[in-house]
């Protein structure tokens, strides 16, 4: 929606989505058991028309029943989770890291065989705590910054930063694209 209203023409791309067993880490990041189900969505996601994310989301299908009769390349995802389920996401955690990427991902989001990327690996929240969606997301580096504004510090400690709100800001030809996320991280 951000994107948008900064007049970039914003569409996804869905690869793949169906309800399966997760793998060990995935029932791990989601604090599933091991006869819990997921859905899997599989996505590319476009600005102008350039590939700017691939993202491989797991939603709880506990929460989420049916979730394959939407076409998320018209709907937004967090759009179904609020109207149709009633979900109230409060929270997330974002773990960010640079790596090398190759295959797929690469050929997608760099027409190459291998190079840098920015991944994120993100679980949401609702009300009580309890992860609904654990995503990770593959940014294409020459388009995605990623930039933590502290807005407040410790009494005790006046060089240590307390609180961190963090904006997601997407840089590409003379434009800046700001996403806030109420993400709160202590240092």
């Amino acid at each position: 929606e951000l994107m948008e209203r900064k007049g970039l023409k914003c569409h996804s791309k869905v690869l793949h989505l169906e309800r399966i067993k997760p793998d060990e880490h995935i029932r791990e990041a989601m604090n599933l058991k091991e006869t819990d189900e997921v859905y899997f969505l599989h996505r590319i996601r476009y600005a102008n028309d350039e590939a700017i994310a691939v993202e491989y989301a797991h939603i709880n299908a506990l929460y989420c029943p049916g979730l394959e009769m939407f076409n998320f390349e018209s709907f937004s995802l967090y759009d179904v989770f609020y109207e149709h389920y009633h979900l109230d996401l409060s929270w997330a955690r974002d773990d960010i890291r640079a790596d090398s990427i190759r295959g797929e991902d690469a050929h997608i989001l760099l027409q190459a065989k291998s190079g840098p990327a920015l991944i994120v690996y993100n679980t949401a929240y609702d009300l009580n705590n309890n992860p609904i969606e654990y995503t990770k997301t593959i940014y294409n580096y020459k388009m995605f910054t990623y930039t933590v504004v502290s807005t407040e510090t410790s009494k005790k400690y006046k060089n240590i930063w307390a609180e961190r709100h963090c904006t997601v800001s997407f840089y590409r030809r003379g434009y800046v694209y700001e996403k806030y996320r109420g993400a709160i991280a202590k240092a």
